[in-house]
């Protein structure tokens, strides 16, 4: 029930952006947006939405089992996800679908049969050739590759030398608007951030609760779960606020419930 809701969720935000890609701004708050500049849907924020629709990947790959009968929409909503992703021109998201599904492959090749290698490699030669005709999607690499970061190695330095000043209890929750860089609304690394705002004794407690949550994993051997947690993490190094940012801490919450309701199922099956 929790995936068909999420997954219902995810597919109204893949339509909005389908539908701002052909029109030019959202349906639901009329945001500005088409595939040359970014997609952001309902969101005012490409690596936002990037994060919704990428998970929407994730998801179909990982449950694409889960129930036969909707396979081929699972497909067809893969499909869609895919172009809001790569359109988004979210590196973050990008890099972090990528380093979940590999986490997964390798984690459960016992379940992945030969049709899912064979899937997932043209799934890979299509991606490829899309950054390699596409401009728009080949200039968003290279300027990667150019050690372009859109400014988050300055937004980074900067706030580590606030770190150095308030290193062991931090400086409070939400306080960038008043001693950030500006005009940046915020620091793009959740590491940073737990150290800016919490300082080092913030960063032990939230170190220990991902300690607590990777022991479940590996006590109920969710390797989905595990996989999604790798996938929010990484994005958090580049993009997301995990204490102001409300869609990414709902996501992160929702997938909290999941890991841990490994241990409400093993209680039912014992009744």
């Amino acid at each position: 029930m929790l995936f068909v809701f999420f997954l219902v969720s995810l597919t109204i935000q893949s339509f909005d952006g389908i539908y701002q890609s052909i029109i030019g701004y959202d349906l639901f708050k009329n945001n500005v947006g088409n595939l040359k500049l970014g997609l952001t849907g309902a969101t005012f924020n490409r690596n936002i939405f990037g994060l919704i629709v990428g998970l929407g990947v994730i998801i179909c790959i990982l449950f694409r089992r889960v129930e036969k009968r909707i396979n081929y929409l699972i497909v067809v909503l893969g499909v869609l996800f895919i172009f809001c992703t790569l359109f988004s021109y979210s590196r973050a998201v990008w890099f972090g679908i990528f380093l979940a599904l590999f986490i997964y492959i390798f984690s459960d090749l016992r379940r992945i049969y030969l049709k899912d290698f064979i899937y997932l490699f043209i799934l890979f030669l299509l991606i490829s050739f899309s950054f390699i005709f596409i401009d728009s999607l080949h200039n968003r690499i290279e300027l990667l590759f150019n050690g372009n970061s859109s400014n988050r190695d300055k937004i980074w330095v900067y706030t580590f030398d606030l770190i150095k000043e308030k290193p062991i209890l931090g400086w409070g929750l939400d306080n960038w608007s008043k001693i950030g860089l500006q005009p940046y609304s915020n620091i793009h690394n959740s590491v940073l951030e737990i150290l800016l705002y919490l300082g080092i004794i913030g960063f032990f407690c939230y170190c220990y609760f991902l300690f607590l949550v990777l022991k479940e994993v590996n006590l109920y051997k969710n390797i989905k779960a595990f996989s999604i947690l790798i996938y929010m993490i990484v994005v958090s190094f580049f993009d997301q606020d995990i204490f102001t940012g409300k869609i990414f801490l709902s996501f992160f919450t929702i997938l909290m419930f999941y890991i841990y309701s490994d241990r409400i199922n093993l209680k039912e099956s014992v009744k």
